[in-house]
């Protein structure tokens, strides 16, 4: 806590007052002094001295010096007359309001004084730009004069040249001799060759190329790990020995089935999310009766939940196929019964053509997987999710992926596309 110095030396006349405060031995570097028009301050650790004036002085004509270990204040009053003593009896409050009155007078009084400095030098500058514009408008001024007086004495030398010129010299005789034929062909003859080996004929560059698409299919690849060959070799046994063991829980219990029975177990292992036991059951479903399309039908959706694009692919053709057997022997039927085959038919057809359009996007073929799936909205002209699926491929163009996943943005193109079996 800094100790207040309280002794101090003052003395006055009418115009102006002196106050001095030692400084008990603290060096002048470690001094730091305040003023203002009503108040004064000191600050030389570990001491401390402050005094609010009488009344207000000149802060601008007034001055503070440190010399013999004191400071000495030579205040300007700000009105003549006699303080008697120095200090200013105030209460608590109206001391730190006139502390703060000053305080903002003092502020202000500097904002104007940096203004004014500010404005000076702008003023100086522009005064030393328009300065050295008329210095160089009066350079140019005496070229461009100099410049006159030479272009005078040049015009004026030429003139008297040519009059000097036209007395002593005589125009020559013009003769035009006309050319025969021969003469002139073979002026142009050679004038021809000239042009020929000045400009070349330009040879023109070849027509562009003509537009055709390479269409690239790749071996799907179920393991997600680099595509390095010993990772390969541990992938193909790993999926051998699986294979196995699900083979050998399955197979016996697939045994002495109907393909209805098998149909509903694939049904059971679908809801559980066990695509690889419903397409065990699929297949030895198909095995008995592989002409049945519903059976195709459903083991394409089961590949395509599995991302097996190219057996979905495959279990739609061949169920297309299947199916238009079916209807071609449903036909010879007659009354309800055909009727009900044929609107059948239609759904069935639409979900197959779906299925393989789907197939044929995650394969990367997007132009011929949206004509699939056209030709499914055909078929099925209510379903409006599957519309609002088209549009969305047709829109996005190029702009997206050729390919859709299960785990895609778009939520409801694989829920219209693969409907539960």
């Amino acid at each position: 806590m800094p100790i207040l110095v309280k002794d101090f030396q003052f003395s006055e006349t009418e115009d102006e007052a002196s106050i001095c405060v030692p400084l008990k031995g603290v060096a002048p570097s470690k001094v730091d002094i305040y003023s203002d028009d009503s108040y004064i301050k000191i600050n030389f650790p570990p001491y401390f001295f402050e005094l609010d004036l009488f009344d207000r002085i000149d802060d601008v004509a007034s001055k503070a010096t440190i010399g013999g270990g004191v400071v000495t204040f030579q205040v300007v009053k700000a009105q003549t007359g006699v303080w008697n003593s120095p200090r200013c009896e105030l209460a608590v409050e109206e001391r730190k309001e006139r502390r703060q009155a000053a305080q903002a007078r003092l502020r202000d009084r500097h904002e104007t004084e940096a203004k004014e400095r500010e404005m000076r030098k702008h003023q100086e500058r522009r005064d030393m730009v328009d300065k050295q514009l008329k210095v160089e408008q009066k350079q140019r001024a005496e070229v461009e004069r100099a410049k006159d007086i030479e272009r005078d004495e040049a015009a004026n030398d030429l003139k008297g040249w040519l009059e000097t010129s036209n007395d002593t010299q005589k125009a020559p005789d013009v003769v035009h001799e006309e050319l025969s034929e021969h003469e002139l062909a073979a002026i142009r003859s050679r004038v021809r060759k000239q042009l020929e080996r000045t400009y070349p004929e330009r040879k023109l560059p070849p027509p562009p190329r003509k537009q055709g698409e390479i269409t690239i299919t790749f071996t799907p690849r179920e393991q997600r790990s680099a595509a390095r060959e010993s990772e390969d070799v541990k992938w193909q046994h790993y999926v051998k020995r699986r294979d196995n063991v699900h083979k050998k829980d399955t197979s016996e219990d697939l045994q002495n089935e109907t393909p209805a029975l098998l149909a509903a177990r694939a049904e059971k292992f679908v809801s559980a999310s066990d695509f690889r036991s419903a397409l065990a059951a699929l297949t030895a479903a198909i095995a008995l009766a592989p002409h049945d399309p519903t059976l195709l039908a459903n083991r394409a959706a089961v590949y395509l939940r599995m991302r097996n694009h190219n057996g979905c692919a495959v279990d739609c053709e061949a169920a297309l196929g299947a199916l238009d057997e079916a209807v071609s022997r449903a036909a010879e039927g007659e009354g309800v019964a055909q009727e009900t085959a044929e609107e059948g038919a239609k759904k069935l057809r639409s979900k197959l053509w779906a299925r393989w359009g789907a197939a044929e996007i995650g394969r990367g073929r997007r132009n011929q997987g949206v004509e699939l799936l056209k030709k499914a909205l055909r078929f099925n002209p209510g379903a409006d999710d599957l519309r609002r699926d088209v549009e969305a491929l047709s829109e996005s163009g190029g702009t997206k992926e050729d390919k859709i996943e299960p785990g895609d943005v778009r939520k409801d193109v694989l829920s219209e596309i693969v409907p539960p079996i």
